[in-house]
């Protein structure tokens, strides 16, 4: 994927969601034209909810952006095995790929 301006902002909030949290990583993304796909690995003693992780992380992004360019909510599942991960992780290396067969797409 090519990303545009919005794209790059939206890597870059990305890549500061990394180091914003003391128990939060983001292991894998995939910024799409019209979706986002991303990994969080939460450590269990964690306290902030992943809603709130992604609503304060969607909000910073539109306030730069000075739109919202979000729906309302966001799909979550835990990953609980090994094998899911895998994947999921999969899945989201291979999404660019996928693109032009995508229905939304055109």
């Amino acid at each position: 994927m090519q990303l545009n301006t919005c794209g790059e902002l939206l890597k870059n909030h990305i890549e500061r969601l990394k180091g914003r949290y003391q128990n939060v990583a983001v292991t894998n993304y995939v910024i799409m034209p019209n979706h986002v796909h991303m990994i969080l690995d939460i450590d269990n003693n964690n306290r902030i909810p992943v809603t709130q992780i992604i609503g304060l992380f969607k909000l910073g992004f539109s306030k730069e952006i000075g739109f919202s360019a979000w729906q309302r909510s966001f799909y979550d599942h835990i990953i609980r095995n090994e094998a899911e991960y895998k994947r999921i992780n999969d899945y989201i290396d291979n999404n660019p790929a996928k693109w032009t067969i995508d229905k939304y797409y055109c």
